[in-house]
């Protein structure tokens, strides 16, 4: 193990970058080609809560909260998972919202 990655958390690391281009493969391939924003919104959701139901090795590994010991690889694990939400982020800038609503809570509160 330690000859191909310095460490374990190093090697969870790897495996988190590879679900996270895994997610984000297939949110982008349910949404390309589509311009209304709601349906965008609709397949990439769909897409997100299919791969957390189906237990979707991928999902279960990004929806994985940290633990502790990864202090070396946090930065980097976190970033990964700013990059999925992003996609949702820039998903839900274009929908036709009311001035009053917060983006960042509606998008959390999907």
């Amino acid at each position: 193990l330690y000859y191909h990655f310095p460490s374990k958390e190093d090697l969870y690391a790897q495996l988190h970058d590879a679900a996270v281009a895994s997610l984000i493969a297939q949110v982008e391939a349910a949404v390309a080609g589509e311009g209304e924003p709601w349906t965008r919104l609709a397949k990439a959701a769909s897409v997100h809560l299919e791969a957390i139901l189906k237990r979707d090795e991928n999902a279960l590994l990004v929806m994985t909260p940290l633990s502790r010991g990864l202090d070396g690889v946090r930065d980097r694990i976190i970033a990964r998972r700013d990059a999925y939400e992003e996609l949702f982020r820039s998903i839900i800038a274009d929908l036709d919202l009311d001035p009053g609503v917060d983006r960042g809570l509606f998008r959390l509160q999907l």
